[in-house]
């Protein structure tokens, strides 16, 4: 069973290559959505797949890129009216 996840991630996290971080490990757990920078220095991911390949995903979310520092993550069950065409995007 899919499911979605709205995901804010807090710290350092904008200009360490999270965000392609996060698509690796997206391509690699086959999860679909996107991860954008927002202007408060801040992550925002929306994510769908498997219960346990996002389980999988928000470990690695938690974790971050070599060079960012993950403070806090937000997770909120989002709705599945996103369609994503089974790909994950990095939004500039």
């Amino acid at each position: 069973m899919k499911r979605w996840v709205k995901i804010t991630v807090f710290g350092t996290v904008q200009g360490v290559g999270y965000c392609e971080h996060v698509k690796e490990y997206a391509d690699k757990f086959s999860i679909e959505g996107t991860v954008q920078y927002e202007d408060r220095g801040s992550v925002l991911i929306y994510a769908a797949g498997s219960n346990e390949a996002l389980d999988d995903f928000i470990d690695y979310v938690y974790q971050g890129s070599k060079k960012s520092l993950v403070e806090e993550v937000a997770i909120e069950i989002a709705t599945s009216s996103r369609d994503f065409r089974g790909v994950f995007r990095i939004i500039a």
